[in-house]
């Protein structure tokens, strides 16, 4: 029998091949992008044949897998995108999967038992797995890039206005190949607790602006932790989801899961249960089943306006590691903003702001007198670190497009002076415009009262162009109604500049409300309070002297002790105890503290932004009248306290309160007695911490109680992007007695000695029309007077007001 032998040995030979390349490893690297954009998809889920590992990508949808054989089934997952698949053949170092992203949204309407348990487990170990609240010194990198994403249609605005504008070829800044901006820079964060927690731009450098440290002010990106009741995203403050008080304003649900047993990780989708209600939150959190910790988190806003010209989104990506002792700290953060359709050619702009983690250090000792009272600072020499800094702390290589953009502005487009540009735009906000060695006042320009009319005039003020240690300026005015003329000047000096110390005289020649009360270090806790003087309509002639000198001897607390000689001539029909007088001499020493504990700021090169308190802020003042001294007239005493403070509280809005209690010892005639704040007349606006349904000048003690409250809560309804209501609740309560009243005449007297009370609600935002930046809401309100004062009808006693909000 005849046996043949080459098919077995072929048998033998197909079957070593096989075995050889089983045991053969590989590897494959490559990015998940989306189809049609082609942008990197963050955090997805590749697993190898069904569970046997798998990886999550980063957040630039790169991934790496080693140790595969050929035949490996490689499953590529995003929710809310089409599941992408890929059989290893041979080792790649670019492959690039492309899924599909979906059309819709599909929300969760409801919270599963599944999710319900991962979301308890990550609340119940918060304090463990948060290190960001506790002692920590950190430092990070971040990189800012604005980019045009479609520069053909700037091309296309050249090609049809060149010939008006100059435009005819476009700006290379305007290339496909590189940022309109880009910035780096690395900061320093040191935290003790929620009172000592400071920032420190160390190196901050951007494209065509030789010194970027102001820009980064405005640029830098604030942390946060994911377990925060409000997470920030593009200037606004969302809900949070994670937070013990308002993940119950969510719905969970488990969307995917990524391995199995103690190792698995979960994907679980949330939104919140009424995006219209409240500004919410939705996207994606990956819970690692063993811990219970998030190491993965996606967020976008979960609102869409449907009228909205603008096609704006906004997304967080961040991730998790632990560091230390276990917990998780964010060691990539990615906020990506992208606006879609500005003006008719569809401008296309996307700016990306990254911050990777560069060191951190846990529950380290650090001493108190490391903090002060800015949040956040910068070092002198961060604009001009060298270039092998950058390289030492740069955690990633610039891009090609990165590396083009700072060619470009360094060769051909450098933006000379661009300091002052930014300084100019610090100093706009703050109603001042730079011309040379001056600052002029914007607030002097234009103004109108009751009284007034329109007033038109002029003011300055010298910068530190001019001089350091000194400053002065001046004002003059005219007003069409009252036909009179006003001026004034001042002029302060600072003897040490290291020092917060400074003294200031003033004179000027003007008019102001009677009986009005002005604190030292004034500021207001609404934006709203600014209109009440819109419609005064009693004045009286001023003419005043002042020297004082101010101080901040202790972090927070602000001192000033000044010298006031001023007259008062009524500019209305009034009589002093029988006496032929028709103006009033005054001289008084006053001083005035402010107390704002745990107020923070940013420092910026002329002066400094204040974040707030969440603290009661406190203001104490007195004063002295000296008879027989400077020209004074009268002896008295006068003390006054206010006390304020404004809580946010999570979901259900923002609550303030202010108590203002004063006296006045002596016999004073009307002009600096107390006005009781009244902003009721036709057609006036709401004005907090003012009575709504009392007149101007309806009520005047010498000595007085007020407390104002107020309650704003948020957002009831968004339909669209001009009907945005907000509802808000008022409660006012006043008392006031008034010493002698026979001793005025001329004018009516009314006190408040029987309490004065009212009540009311009003809807903001209810139109709501501007431009992208800057928005103004109208809305409307109904107000009651209450108690001893209300009148007979009830009827009389409900008022009808408009509502005036400012948006940035």
């Amino acid at each position: 029998m005849h046996f043949c032998f080459r098919p077995l040995l072929l048998l033998i030979m197909i079957v070593l091949a096989k075995g050889i390349a089983q045991g053969q490893t590989l590897s494959v690297r490559g990015q998940a992008r989306e189809t049609f954009t082609q942008k990197p998809l963050p955090f997805v889920v590749v697993e190898v044949n069904a569970g046997e590992r798998f990886q999550i990508s980063d957040v630039d949808g790169n991934f790496t897998l080693d140790s595969l054989r050929i035949g490996d089934r490689l499953e590529f997952r995003l929710p809310l995108h089409r599941t992408g698949y890929h059989v290893v053949k041979k080792t790649e170092d670019s492959l690039r999967i492309d899924m599909n992203r979906y059309l819709w949204v599909v929300r969760a309407d409801s919270t599963t038992p599944q999710a319900r348990r991962l979301i308890d487990a990550v609340l119940a170990t918060q304090p463990r797995h948060d290190p960001l609240r506790h002692r920590f010194s950190l430092s990070q990198y971040t990189r800012l890039s604005v980019s045009l994403q479609n520069p053909e249609a700037v091309q296309q605005l050249a090609r049809r206005w060149g010939k008006r504008f100059g435009l005819e070829k476009l700006p290379p800044q305007f290339g496909a190949d590189r940022h309109l901006f880009l910035m780096e820079s690395v900061v320093d964060r040191h935290r003790r607790g929620p009172l000592h927690d400071k920032q420190v731009i160390q190196a901050v450098q951007a494209s065509g602006i030789d010194y970027a440290s102001p820009l980064a002010y405005a640029l830098q990106t604030q942390p946060f932790s994911p377990f925060d009741a409000y997470l920030p995203l593009a200037g606004t403050d969302y809900v949070g989801p994670l937070h013990h008080l308002t993940a119950r304003f969510y719905h969970f649900e488990v969307v995917d899961t990524a391995g199995t047993g103690s190792d698995a990780l979960y994907v679980v989708r949330y939104n919140a249960h009424a995006p219209r209600l409240m500004k919410g939150l939705r996207g994606l959190l990956y819970i690692q089943h063993r811990t219970g910790q998030v190491r993965y988190l996606v967020a976008e806003p979960d609102e869409r306006l449907r009228d909205s010209p603008d096609k704006v989104t906004e997304h967080i990506y961040q991730q998790f590691a632990p560091q230390g002792s276990g917990g998780l700290v964010p060691v990539v953060t990615r906020t990506q903003l992208s606006v879609d359709q500005v003006t008719a050619y569809r401008l296309r702009f996307g700016a990306t702001a990254d911050t990777r983690l560069l060191d951190y250090a846990p529950r380290v000792q650090l001493p108190r007198r490391r903090f002060d009272e800015f949040a956040l600072d910068y070092d002198p020499g961060a604009a001009v670190q060298p270039p092998d800094y950058w390289q030492a702390h740069r955690p990633y290589p610039l891009t090609q497009e990165d590396q083009n953009t700072y060619h470009l502005y360094d060769t051909v487009a450098t933006i000379e002076r661009f300091d002052r540009w930014l300084t100019a735009g610090e100093l706009l906000y703050g109603g001042r415009i730079p011309y040379r060695s001056v600052y002029i006042d914007l607030n002097r320009v234009a103004r109108f009262n009751d009284y007034e009319g329109l007033r038109l005039g002029f003011g300055f003020h010298t910068n530190q162009r001019l001089s350091e240690t000194l400053a002065g300026g001046a004002y003059v005015g005219w007003g069409f109604r009252d036909q009179a003329f006003k001026w004034g000047f001042d002029g302060t000096w600072q003897p040490w500049l290291a020092l917060p110390l400074e003294g200031t005289f003033a004179f000027q020649d003007d008019i102001d409300e009677p009986g009005g009360l002005a604190f030292a270090f004034d500021k207001p806790q609404y934006l709203s309070e600014r209109l009440r003087p819109y419609r005064f309509n009693r004045m009286d002639r001023v003419r005043r002297l002042q020297l004082s000198v101010e101080a901040e001897p202790y972090q927070n607390v602000y001192f000033q002790l000044g010298l006031h000689q001023f007259e008062r001539e009524p500019q209305y029909t009034y009589q002093y105890r029988e006496l032929p007088l028709t103006h009033f001499q005054f001289a008084e020493w006053q001083a005035g503290v402010r107390w704002s504990f745990g107020e923070r700021f940013i420092r910026t090169p002329l002066d400094r932004l204040s974040l707030g308190t969440l603290y009661p802020e406190l203001w104490l003042q007195f004063a002295q009248g000296l008879r027989g001294a400077f020209n004074g007239h009268y002896r008295y005493q006068r003390w006054d306290l206010r006390l304020r403070q404004t809580i946010p509280l999570a979901v259900v809005g923002r609550f303030g309160w202010q108590l203002q209690v004063g006296q006045a010892h002596g016999a004073l005639p009307y002009p600096i007695l107390y006005n009781a704040p009244g902003s009721f007349s036709p057609g006036s606006v709401v004005t907090h911490n003012s009575f709504e349904t009392m007149r101007y000048n309806e009520f005047v003690a010498d000595r007085y109680l007020y407390l104002f409250l107020s309650h704003d809560f948020g957002r009831l309804y968004e339909g669209s992007l001009f009907f945005q209501p907000a509802l808000e609740a008022i409660s006012n309560v006043g008392f006031g007695g008034l010493r002698h009243p026979d001793y005025h005449r001329g004018i009516p007297i009314r006190t408040l000695k029987n309490g004065y009370y009212e009540s009311g609600l009003f809807l903001s935002d209810v139109l709501v029309l501007g431009v992208p930046g800057l928005k103004a809401g109208l809305g409307a309100g109904a107000f009651l007077r209450i108690g001893p004062y209300a009148q007979s009808r009830i009827g009389d006693n409900l008022f009808f007001k408009l509502a005036l909000t400012i948006h940035s």
